[in-house]
């Protein structure tokens, strides 16, 4: 997974790109699910010791380091779900925007299908990131960079830390 949304109205702002739309309301739908059905979610220090090949597991992620994510851990706290975080370190270290949702807010804010959208992105991911850099700022900007919110900004450094040591979350 990647974002965390809180709820329509927030998904609806077209801020950041949607990836999969699940709002805190269907993380806790699939997770009680999937507990449901007899599934046990690992960390990955479970992983790391071996599984039994006879039971069903879960390895949850969430990519990127979106501060977004923290929306969660209630609901991971409540189910005693573990979660492996992947971090984005240059983005957290300069504060910065994620380039894909700079794209996507401005893009679709310009009128362009979703389906345009995607393949901008696409070929954007083809090139190198001192490519990508250049081409965001011309077409939008050095400050399209900046954060508006909690939704499109990366964890912060202390944030990470904090995160850390959860018992329930592990960063990479």
């Amino acid at each position: 997974f990647h974002t965390v949304f809180q709820n329509r109205e927030e998904l609806g702002r077209a801020e950041i790109l949607p990836q999969q739309r699940l709002q805190i309301e269907d993380y806790k739908r699939i997770l009680t699910y999937f507990l449901e059905q007899g599934y046990t979610f690992v960390s990955y220090q479970e992983l790391q010791t071996g599984l039994d090949p006879k039971k069903n597991y879960i390895y949850l992620t969430l990519d990127d380091g979106y501060f977004n994510n923290t929306r969660l851990l209630p609901i991971l706290e409540e189910l005693n779900i573990p979660v492996h975080i992947f971090v984005t370190t240059k983005n957290i270290e300069e504060n910065k925007k994620f380039w894909w949702d700079i794209v996507y807010e401005n893009r679709t804010r310009q009128g362009w299908p979703l389906w345009r959208v995607k393949s901008e992105l696409e070929k954007l991911k083809t090139r190198a990131a001192s490519a990508i850099d250049e081409f965001i700022c011309s077409e939008f900007g050095s400050g399209a960079y900046v954060p508006k919110s909690d939704l499109d900004r990366p964890l912060s450094l202390k944030e990470v830390t904090l995160l850390s040591q959860h018992e329930l979350v592990t960063i990479g």
